[in-house]
């Protein structure tokens, strides 16, 4: 380790700033080995650990502090007290007596004896719930207090953690308002770089006074406007779309694309790494390859990961495979009292049941219990339960025939105006309008379909942005071919894409490119994308695993592509700022207004950030895929891989935040939310909204350029 830090002293020493861009120090030899020996160096010492367990403690702390001082705990306090409270490894004897005998909580309760000890739980009620203390309550807390079982500094605890009903919801909310008030303070919580001076008797007065207003309803929770507001804290970033960048992998890859489209006066550069462009495909792809192939499915994807992500986009677009006009997420006939149980439905007509004398059932697989709640089968044998070849009914459309082979409907082509069911004279819905019918859920995928929006965008708003796209050449969900669809509708409009097939350069080196839109066709399919490996497959590269090098490969491009397309940039670092003014990779937390709740996301500052005041940096908003967590993104391997190619050259420095992709709403297995305002609001959210409060967030609190 000392040998390699000399080399990389030495070297940078000699070497003046303007050295740093890339191509013009290191050949490729040296890059990679520079670059590899930096991941070995970053994990291997103490200062490029990015993880902070104390933030364990942090809400237990604020619930001391809202006790004993009525207030939000300041940056410096929270820090302190949640890392005492760690060394002690969680025992709040450690601290509660300090807090007890303090000089405030003296000061706002007096000397705590018998005969004001009535005064202080009154006083602690309406600190944590907004009300005096009922009688009950009152006379038992006192009573204790004067036979000895309850201490002064025991007696807040006992107050705290006996809440219940909408005392509970209202400690709650004081948490979630305490810690989005300390964090505007400080949004890394370091204990530096304050946005406002937090300290002395007027602002904890005024920060009691803040706290009085949160209660039980979650309708009083500030969002950041407020409290920076009342803070009178101005915004410390800029936000020019120059200098934002959204990218994304697999389902992150569309929620780029489609938010990218849908804002272009946002974002001046997209990249998508293999996901679904093309919602008229994606409705092929779930019609015919997953329903229409059930029990011959593929090792990967298999069919448990095609239904969980089937039922994710009924969630967020609607059902695809059937209209039922009570409900977007349940099939005709089946509501929440009957979908999770065996339930046959009679006289329900289909091509395959014209007759309707068929049972048609709700089923389980694969296993007892998982219940496929947006499906039906067809029951052919009568026995109440799906058997092996028997059919899953689908509804997508009118029958047509398909005169080209591409299992899509085109128009022109030949359709049976007999409408969903795809039986004459039922008189459902599309029969003998003379047109050719959708299932109507399918306006809600086309709405929000990024081809689309390539196809209507005005040409000059296509024309500004920088645009990466890649897929692979045997993409086991057929991305490749949504990104076909998706440059030759571009290549149609005048936009010429690069292509390529393949990366030019291999990790640990990276591939760059001059072209304002680019697309890669790499060998393989859709790899590497499980809950934690991203970062794995950086250090697994560095063994010569070929997938975890295809891994690699593309996740470099594409921050070397956004990189490129920074106009300017701070380009390099060196060992003395990379020991006093690390790059962090952490797990931060804010409260979106839209969702109303506190979300996490990930953030990569690069080496340097607290450096100086006065240094701005772009964004790269990486969204995630399906199954993918913001945890797996932020360790150790990703950034020192960020860290190296800084150091090199070959990236400038960027911020970098990852949005958190999962659905907390949904508690059945299922996981993504595609980055859209889900149209099912009781199995989803505003996502989308959800984003645009974080970018809010980021340009209000980072110094983003």
């Amino acid at each position: 380790m000392k040998k390699t830090f000399k080399i990389l002293y030495r070297r940078y020493g000699e070497e003046s700033n303007n050295q740093y861009r890339r191509g013009r120090m290191y050949n490729k030899p040296f890059l990679s080995i520079l670059v590899l020996s930096l991941i070995t160096f970053s994990f291997n010492c103490t200062w490029a650990d990015s993880g902070n367990s104390i933030s364990t403690y942090f809400d237990t702390v604020q619930k001391v502090y809202i006790g004993y001082y009525q207030r939000p705990a300041d940056p410096s306090g929270l820090i302190y007290w949640a890392d005492r409270l760690g060394r002690s490894g969680g025992n709040l004897s450690d601290i509660i007596e300090a807090f007890a005998n303090s000089a405030e909580s003296q000061a706002l309760y007096g000397t705590i004896n018998s005969s004001n000890i009535s005064t202080v739980v009154n006083g602690i009620y309406k600190a944590l719930f907004g009300r005096d203390a009922e009688a009950g309550g009152l006379n038992y807390y006192v009573n204790g207090f004067k036979s000895g079982q309850f201490t002064a500094a025991t007696i807040m605890l006992n107050v705290l953690y006996g809440a219940q009903n909408e005392d509970l919801q209202s400690v709650n909310n004081k948490v979630t308002a305490v810690n989005l008030f300390t964090r505007t303070i400080d949004p890394e919580l370091d204990g530096r770089d304050f946005k406002y001076n937090y300290s002395g008797d007027t602002d904890a007065q005024r920060a009691r006074d803040f706290l009085l207003t949160v209660t039980w309803d979650p309708a009083t929770i500030p969002t950041e406007d407020v409290i920076k507001a009342f803070l009178g804290i101005t915004t410390l970033g800029k936000g020019s779309p120059q200098f934002r960048a959204i990218g994304g992998v697999s389902m992150g890859a569309y929620g780029a694309m489609n938010i990218g489209l849908g804002r272009p006066d946002f974002f001046n550069t997209i990249a998508s790494l293999g996901g679904p462009l093309d919602m008229a495909y994606l409705l092929k792809f779930a019609e015919i390859d997953i329903l229409g192939n059930y029990d011959n499915p593929s090792a990967y994807p298999n069919r448990d990961t095609l239904i969980d992500m089937l039922k994710d986009l009924t969630i967020s677009f609607g059902n695809p495979v059937y209209y039922n006009p009570l409900s977007t997420y349940y099939p005709p006939g089946i509501t929440t009292e009957n979908a999770r149980v065996p339930t046959t439905l009679l006289n329900f007509i289909d091509e395959l049941n014209p007759n309707g004398n068929m049972p048609v059932i709700t089923y389980e697989d694969p296993a007892p219990g998982d219940w496929i709640e947006v499906l039906l089968a067809l029951d052919s044998n009568g026995n109440g339960k799906r058997d092996l070849g028997e059919p899953i009914l689908r509804q997508f459309q009118e029958p047509f025939t398909d005169q080209n082979g591409n299992n899509m409907y085109d128009p022109g082509e030949p359709f049976f105006d007999t409408g969903l069911d795809g039986v004459p004279g039922t008189r459902d819905r599309g029969e003998g309008d003379g047109k050719f019918t959708y299932n109507p859920n399918h306006d809600n995928f086309f709405a929000e379909d990024p081809l689309t929006r390539a196809e209507n965008l005005p040409l000059a708003d296509l024309q500004n942005l920088n645009l990466y796209i890649d897929a692979g050449t045997e993409d086991e969900f057929q991305f490749g071919i949504h990104a076909d669809n998706f440059v030759d509708t571009l290549n149609d409009r005048g936009l010429v894409f690069r292509s390529e097939n393949g990366f030019p350069v291999d990790f640990p080196g990276i591939s760059h490119f001059n072209g304002k839109r680019v697309y890669v066709r790499y060998p393989g399919g859709h790899v590497g994308f499980d809950e934690e490996n991203i970062g794995l497959s950086f250090e697994q590269a560095k063994q010569g695993i070929e997938e975890a090098i295809v891994v690699a490969n593309r996740f470099t491009t594409l921050f070397s592509f956004v990189s490129d397309h920074f106009t300017g940039g701070d380009f390099g670092t060196d060992p003395y700022e990379l020991v006093w003014y690390p790059s962090k990779m952490e797990v931060a937390y804010f409260t979106s207004s839209s969702l109303n709740r506190t979300m996490k996301f990930g953030i990569y500052l690069p080496p340097g950030y607290s450096r100086s005041r006065t240094n701005y940096y772009p964004v790269l908003y990486l969204l995630l895929g399906y199954n993918m967590s913001v945890d797996g993104m932020t360790n150790s391997w990703m950034k020192a891989v960020l860290d190296g190619f800084i150091l090199t050259g070959e990236m400038q420095k960027m911020i970098i935040v990852i949005p958190d992709g999962l659905n907390y709403k949904n508690q059945n297995g299922q996981k993504g939310h595609f980055f859209v305002n889900q149209i099912d609001q009781e199995r989803g959210d505003n996502f989308k909204y959800y984003f645009f409060d974080l970018v809010t967030f980021i340009d209000t609190f980072y110094k983003t350029k």
